[in-house]
């Protein structure tokens, strides 16, 4: 049987051997390729490039030939490697569990690749000390020999098997069990093997890092935040800075404390209040809070530094783009006179995560209108180093926005227009686009642009 020889091939003659007839119609087998059995889904695969409907007589699959002596056959490659990975790695677990707890364990590889144990309850440390071992003899490289329907690997024992399997342990790559459940049969297990455990891994990290740039916490912090958010309490938190910017700050923070000293006695009744911003986000980055617009941010516990000393950040961003005709002199009267930031700037800015150099702001809300958002997202699109995915839930159509600086080389547009969700009234340009989609797959939606900027960007 090529299937157990060879699985790697997956384009050959086969030449019938004994063809016979049922219900008047000539037909033969095709032993080469896998055709599944209770407990295994079958090989995909075309015969003389049609796919054709196995005739079942007494447990066996044949084939009309039509005359033929013999047809090529074409296996589906991907689900072939798919299915040996699952079958490999199933082996090993059962071979796992049958050193360990002298069990011969059931198994199924359809939609789910599991294995159910005769047994009642099973301890965490046996079930985390399974998937070490499983892991142990895919790095040990082991060779995997077939005999008929079972497979030996050297040093460990034998097993029984049904369909393609792989020639060595280490070709699985990696293997991931689920979280057993209790069923009727036993404690059924879930194996993740080969490409499906690595498709598994990868899509848990993006939406580990989504709810990071979400909530603002790092990968520590995480849990504890989403515990706190379930149990309805809010979540005092601090994101680790790295050695530079701990140092900067606290640099920043000698020099203030020395002032405020120096200071203190002559201008007490006149200091503004001093919130202290001790944050995962450096106080530079960070714009100063408008004293005429604290108040609204008090209620919403949103609490920035408002130090004497420190100019406002994103006014002098905005000032140098904005005007050069004035000097030094004149600075204090131009930003007195000066138009007013967008409302929620200040609290859209609270949603800042710096990754290498790039200040990114991604956030689902529902607190600002699009048109507002659309000031926002115009007035930092003329400061340096910013992308901005904003959404906003809605029950029928959820509004999408996305901007970026225009020192940042990304083509918005040219991203809009290959987005793979359906969209409506897609629209904009290389700095901002914006669109509405189905609220199901606003995350969704936004997760792509997000991924596909930083892509751009070389993140």
């Amino acid at each position: 049987m090529k299937y157990i020889i060879d699985p790697y091939n997956m384009e050959y003659e086969y030449n019938f051997k004994n063809s016979t007839f049922l219900n008047g119609v000539e037909v033969a087998t095709i032993e080469d390729v896998f055709n599944g059995t209770k407990n295994v889904r079958p090989d995909s695969f075309t015969i003389d490039g049609k796919i054709l409907k196995p005739l079942w007589y007494d447990s066996k699959a044949y084939y009309e030939t039509k005359s033929k002596s013999s047809v090529r056959v074409s296996i589906d490659a991907d689900k072939r490697m798919d299915l040996a990975e699952e079958v490999t790695a199933n082996a090993i677990l059962r071979l796992v569990i049958k050193n360990t707890f002298a069990l011969n364990a059931k198994y199924q590889i359809f939609d789910r690749n599991i294995v159910v144990l005769d047994k009642k309850d099973i301890t965490y440390q046996d079930f985390d000390q399974m998937e070490i071992l499983c892991n142990q003899i895919v790095r040990s490289n082991l060779p995997i020999e077939v005999d008929g329907s079972v497979a030996n690997i050297k040093g460990l024992g034998s097993i029984s098997i049904e369909g393609p399997i792989l020639k060595r342990t280490s070709e699985v790559s990696i293997i991931k069990l689920m979280m057993p459940k209790k069923s009727k049969s036993g404690i059924e297990i879930e194996i993740l093997g080969g490409r499906k455990a690595y498709l598994d891994y990868k899509n848990k990290s993006k939406l580990i890092e989504n709810m990071m740039m979400t909530f603002r916490v790092d990968e520590e912090n995480l849990f504890a935040k989403l515990k706190s958010i379930a149990i309805g309490k809010g979540y005092d938190f601090e994101r680790e800075l790295d050695e530079k910017e701990s140092e900067k700050s606290q640099k920043n923070k000698d020099e203030r404390d020395s002032k405020k000293s120096e200071t203190s006695s002559k201008d007490d009744s006149d200091k503004k209040p001093n919130f202290d911003t001790q944050n995962f986000l450096d106080s530079d980055d960070f714009p100063e809070k408008p004293q005429e617009d604290l108040k609204e941010y008090e209620e919403d516990e949103v609490k920035y530094t408002s130090e004497d000393k420190t100019q406002n950040a994103v006014e002098e961003e905005t000032k140098d783009a904005v005007t050069t005709s004035n000097s030094k002199t004149e600075d204090e009267d131009h930003l007195k006179n000066e138009s007013p930031l967008p409302k929620g700037l200040n609290e859209v800015l609270s949603f800042v995560k710096v990754v290498d150099d790039i200040k990114y702001i991604y956030k689902i809300q529902n607190k600002y209108s699009q048109d507002e958002l659309k000031e926002i997202t115009k007035y930092l699109t003329n400061l340096p180093s910013y992308v901005v995915v904003l959404g906003t839930l809605q029950r029928d159509y959820s509004d999408i926005l996305v901007s970026r600086s225009k020192n940042l080389n990304v083509d918005l547009k040219e991203i809009l227009d290959h987005v793979s969700y359906p969209l409506k009234r897609p629209s904009g340009n290389m700095f901002q686009v914006e669109a509405m989609c189905r609220p199901s797959e606003l995350s969704n939606v936004m997760e792509e642009f997000l991924m596909e900027i930083k892509s751009r960007l070389g993140v």
